[in-house]
């Protein structure tokens, strides 16, 4: 364990960075510079090998036309005194999804502030970049993880269990997700969810599972508890949802369905429409950091925030093939 001194000396120097950062980003903008036309820049790639070239125009446009959702917005049309840089990539699927599944894309919109006294000369529209970095909206498209916590970039088993906050509800093929800092919103499909809620039972099932395949012996004493809390549940509770975080309950490693709590769930083997083509739009995810991060400018951010709020959800609904 670190001395006292040392510690508190640590602590000083976190302050005086987490400071130092927040004044940078807050740094005030000169009146020209917040005055200039900002430019706006879109880039494109496939970084999937899958996609043939005849498919690859096609569902580009539909990627795009998703990000356009954010772009459109009136709070980023025909910015000032920020640029806007923002692009649009056809992924990879994840290693084990049924190749009847549609293209994956996965995007972002970021915002950065002009600064022409560091970057004066405009382009042939007269419109101005940005510098530095800047607080990003990203997308996804067709992406059945994309909305879960801390994995934009999908590097989570596809396979694995997953959390989401029992207050997050899909309703009529909309879903809102607030979890630790982050605002994911969700469109896709009215009959059916991307996810489904795992019960008690299989959850406790997915986790021997998920252990033992982890190397973890199946006669260790972790495992003989989770059978054992597995082999002590009523029938009734076996088909009750299965939770994590909320009031725990004695040697359980589930806990109640109380305030905080995440339920346990997975993807839904059943939600993309096979017979559909793979060039289909068939759900998306609009992703965007609450406001205070470390690091945030707040005009950009706060900027951002309110190009979240007025996506079209309607418009967005209409790029569901």
């Amino acid at each position: 364990m670190l001395p006292q001194t040392t510690r508190a000396r640590r602590a000083l120097l976190a302050a005086a960075l987490a400071a130092c950062w927040a004044s940078a980003a807050d740094a005030q903008q000169d009146a020209a510079s917040g005055a200039a036309p900002g430019r706006v820049t879109f880039k494109s790639d496939v970084f999937n090998p899958d996609i043939a070239a005849k498919d690859r125009p096609t569902i580009i446009a539909k990627a795009t036309a998703v990000g356009e959702s954010i772009v459109s917005t009136p709070a980023l049309a025909n910015p000032q005194g920020m640029a806007i840089d923002w692009s649009v990539r056809i992924a990879a699927q994840q290693d084990g999804m049924p190749k009847t599944d549609p293209f994956p894309a996965r995007g972002q919109v970021l915002l950065r502030k002009i600064d022409l006294k560091r970057n004066g000369k405009p382009d042939a529209d007269g419109r101005y970049g940005g510098e530095g970095e800047g607080p990003t909206i990203r997308f996804t498209v067709n992406d059945p993880f994309g909305f879960y916590w801390g994995n934009i970039e999908a590097m989570k088993p596809a396979t694995g269990t997953f959390a989401l906050p029992i207050t997050a509800k899909w309703e009529g093929g909309t879903m809102t997700v607030k979890q630790n800092g982050e605002t994911v919103l969700v469109v896709g499909r009215a009959d059916r969810a991307p996810f489904v809620v795992l019960t008690r039972e299989q959850a406790l099932n997915a986790l021997i599972e998920q252990l033992v395949g982890d190397g973890i012996p199946p006669d260790s004493k972790g495992i003989a508890n989770i059978k054992a809390e597995l082999a002590a549940l009523a029938a009734a509770e076996r088909t009750e949802p299965a939770c994590r975080g909320g009031k725990e309950i004695p040697n359980r490693w589930l806990t109640a369905c109380t305030e905080r709590a995440v339920y346990q769930v997975k993807r839904n083997p059943d939600y993309f429409d096979a017979a559909k083509p793979r060039t289909s739009v068939q759900l998306v995810t609009f992703r965007v950091g609450d406001a205070g991060a470390v690091g945030e400018d707040k005009d950009e951010g706060d900027r951002l925030r309110q190009a979240f709020g007025q996506i079209d959800l309607a418009a967005v609904r209409k790029l569901l093939d």
